[in-house]
């Protein structure tokens, strides 16, 4: 199998220039503070820092930051996952690797799942934004607003697809569906046209085709939005900052 893993691969958001130095501070400053509070490493995660009104902020891009580049690393695995499937599905349509169809299902079902967690992390910014005075509720409004615009196309596509299980529909999952369901109770199905052979197999690669194309094209347009809006919310707090 010839696996290109960088095809339709989202690139993470890099870190922008404004927060490469107070990111350095605030790590400076957990550390210590970590140190001093005789910090448990079994509690699974780092004591928050006691920072500053403008690094506070600057923490809360970076969280943004971080939060959207895990999220875009999950897609990821999922697009990686379905491109084995597209590219030699037989290789995974065996007994050890479980139902290959309820398997593309639940890789189809985990990247909306991923998808959403977009809106969680940026109404978490907001809200943080809001808390520390860096917006007013009107602001967050409209912030929110611009968000769900470019966010309901992705809305409609999950309604189509994985909403309810009677909405894998379409001719290809109809004949995904038949021949699964033949191959089970050990019969064939032929198609009603050609007469050929239905193969699983092979709906499956062009089922995961289409899903690979359309999650990459979603995946990496909302991965702009968060790279334009994160640059644009640390120049923000880097003029706040100059300000004080």
């Amino acid at each position: 199998m010839n696996l290109n893993i960088t095809e339709n691969t989202i690139a993470i958001i890099e870190l922008p220039k404004e927060l490469v130095e107070p990111v350095a501070r605030i790590l400076e400053i957990g550390k210590e503070e970590a140190r001093n509070r005789n910090w448990d490493f079994k509690s699974g995660a780092f004591p928050l820092p006691n920072l500053p009104k403008s690094l506070s902020m600057y923490f809360n891009v970076w969280i943004l930051l971080n939060s959207v580049n895990d999220i875009i690393e999950n897609i990821n695995l999922v697009l990686n996952d379905l491109k084995i499937m597209r590219d030699d599905p037989i290789l995974l349509d065996q007994e050890i690797f479980g139902d290959i169809v309820l398997r593309y299902k639940l890789l189809v079902r985990t990247y909306f799942y991923e998808f959403y967690r977009f809106k969680e992390c940026y109404n978490s910014f907001l809200t943080c934004c809001r808390n520390q005075g860096a917006c007013d509720a009107k602001q967050v409004k409209e912030l929110r607003s611009l968000f769900y615009e470019m966010f309901k196309e992705n809305i409609q596509v999950r309604r189509q697809m994985v909403h309810y299980t009677y909405l894998w529909s379409g001719e290809k999952h109809g004949r995904l569906l038949t021949s699964s369901f033949a191959e089970s109770t050990g019969g064939i199905v032929l198609d009603n046209k050609t007469f050929y052979l239905i193969d699983k197999c092979g709906v499956l690669s062009e089922l995961t085709d289409n899903a690979i194309k359309l999650f990459f094209y979603e995946g990496s347009r909302i991965k702009n939005f968060f790279s334009e809006s994160i640059d644009f919310f640390a120049k923000g707090v880097y003029q706040i900052e100059k300000r004080e």
